[in-house]
């Protein structure tokens, strides 16, 4: 198979391809396949497109055949030079699953890493597109927005799912990695995938979290939740971070919250793991980073935890990062109406 950049010569197998993709799969894309015939000239179209300053088109053949294809397009004016997008991302039917998409994807991220200008990549896809929303998750995109009725097919609304890919990496300081994991601090493009985590998780999280209000579940107060986490943590004030698998899929939250500093120096620690990713040790390996961070960056000197004593999976995950029990708190939580008993267990810095 033969990966490259397409030129006037390839336009007529392109336009072939195009027109084969506006038929099969009207949802995903903006043009029509009647619109598509309409127009004047298509060829002439697509070669001036190909020739076009910051038109990186991307090819795959197989038997001198096209099979595949994607579209780079950079940004040319002064204010979003630093973008660039992904669309037309098509694979024949019979060639799918066979890793065509994931080499044409990489093609273009590697195009748009070689401009020095081009900062992010951002693409829009089908929210019921799941094949392609987990592919582009490997390659590191992450959803930034949610786009409800994007547009119509025979009188069916579709929606979108706006996504992301930062090339220039965030600073090392603020991500922290495991072997299996890592966490690092919320961001405004977290908001999708941290109202889903939460929407997926409602009754799983509702047993052992405070009471939350329907309006919990929307973008909106996910957004506002992410600015308070952001203003507290340059306030030192709490340290809300994602749990993310090595592939960028958001499946946790860690915090280090009511910090005290003083005579103190103290702080308690919760989470949350999304209910399917159970015990497989994610959560003792995000809880042994962030007391690491606690103690060697923010200089902390104790963390607390109170779990429902019932809670033995949680008991052990702080038990295997080093916790001790130290008593119980009676009634000190209303959960679900009720007021609920914590075990309390607590960690001391070993340089203190």
């Amino acid at each position: 198979m033969e990966f490259k950049l397409l030129t006037a010569s390839d336009a007529e197998s392109y336009w072939a391809l195009r027109l084969e993709a506006l038929k099969q799969n009207p949802e995903a894309f903006l043009t029509s396949y009647e619109d598509a015939l309409k127009r004047e000239n298509p060829i002439d179209q697509v070669v001036r497109n190909f020739n076009a300053e910051g038109n990186y088109t991307f090819g795959a053949f197989e038997q001198k055949s096209l099979i595949g294809v994607v579209t780079l397009l950079h940004e040319n004016a002064e204010k979003i030079q630093h973008r660039a997008n992904i669309f037309a991302m098509y694979v024949t039917p019979k060639k799918q699953g066979r890793g065509v998409g994931k080499a044409l994807m990489t093609e273009a991220i590697n195009k748009a890493k070689s401009i020095p200008a081009i900062e992010k990549i951002n693409l829009s896809v089908m929210a019921s597109n799941d094949k392609a929303k987990q592919l582009y998750r490997k390659l590191g995109f992450q959803v930034y927005g949610f786009e409800e009725n994007a547009f119509k097919v025979n009188g069916i609304d579709y929606n979108d799912e706006h996504m992301v890919l930062h090339l220039r990496a965030r600073e090392e300081k603020s991500v922290f990695k495991g072997e299996k994991i890592y966490i690092r601090p919320f961001s405004k493009e977290d908001a999708v995938p941290l109202l889903q985590l939460n929407k997926d998780n409602r009754h799983f999280f509702e047993m052992f979290s405070m009471e939350r209000s329907e309006d919990f579940y929307t973008v909106e107060t996910q957004l506002q939740r992410i600015q308070v986490y952001q203003d507290e943590i340059s306030h030192d004030q709490s340290y809300m971070f994602g749990i993310f698998t090595n592939e960028g899929c958001l499946i946790g939250t860690i915090n280090l919250f009511h910090v005290l500093r003083g005579s103190l120096h103290s702080a308690f620690i919760g989470y949350f793991l999304d209910e399917k990713h159970n015990g497989r040790g994610f959560t003792t390996e995000a809880v042994k980073l962030m007391v690491d961070y606690a103690f060697k960056e923010l200089k902390l000197h104790r963390i607390e935890a109170g779990v429902m004593p019932h809670n033995i999976g949680s008991i052990r995950v702080l038990e295997k990062s080093g916790f001790h029990k130290e008593g119980l708190a009676v009634k000190n939580v209303k959960i679900n109406g009720k007021w609920e008993d914590h075990q309390v267990l607590a960690i001391i810095n070993p340089n203190d």
